[in-house]
């Protein structure tokens, strides 16, 4: 193996490894896992964990090298989403709360109205109910429409005219 394959080898597995240290790093400054896929982190851990499985099958030492920092890396953060679910009471993919993208507050879903303002294909903001109605005029005058959710979740309307609930 020549110096450019090195380089390119060694390269990806220290660009995967340090793909999931600004999430690791969140995890452990907020002590938050609510947002966290689980799922993702157990499939790349499982993807990694075969690609250095078979780096030390075929006695290839750089692609288990370079494997190895992504692995450890991801298995820290799924135990860590384990640990967290757990001490804060919740289980992961719990839908018991949802962070309101506008007062930055986790708050309870049971019971409770819901609202998704979106603009354009992209950008979504999920509000409670307190701040739909401090920000909807707002909101609609930047354009966004939004989707109303009852409180047992279920779909109730959406709005792209700029239109007002009939309560």
């Amino acid at each position: 193996m020549d110096v450019t394959e090195k380089v390119f080898v060694y390269s990806a597995g220290i660009i995967g490894a340090i793909t999931s240290l600004p999430q690791l790093y969140q995890i452990i400054k907020t002590q938050k896992v609510r947002d966290i896929n689980p799922h993702f982190f157990i499939l790349h851990v499982l993807s990694d964990a075969l690609y250095l499985s078979y780096g030390i099958m075929t006695n290839d030492r750089l692609l288990s090298i370079s494997m190895s920092l992504p692995c450890f890396c991801n298995t820290v953060i799924f135990g860590l989403c384990l640990y967290y679910a757990e001490k804060d009471g919740e289980f992961i993919g719990d839908n018991t709360k949802m962070n309101c993208d506008i007062c930055c507050q986790d708050v309870e879903t049971i019971n409770k109205k819901r609202f998704i303002f979106r603009r354009g294909n992209k950008q979504e903001l999920w509000s409670c109910e307190k701040c739909w109605e401090e920000n909807k005029d707002k909101l609609s005058a930047e354009l966004w429409s939004w989707t109303y959710y009852d409180e047992i979740g279920n779909y109730i309307c959406e709005n792209e005219n700029n239109d007002n609930i009939d309560e």
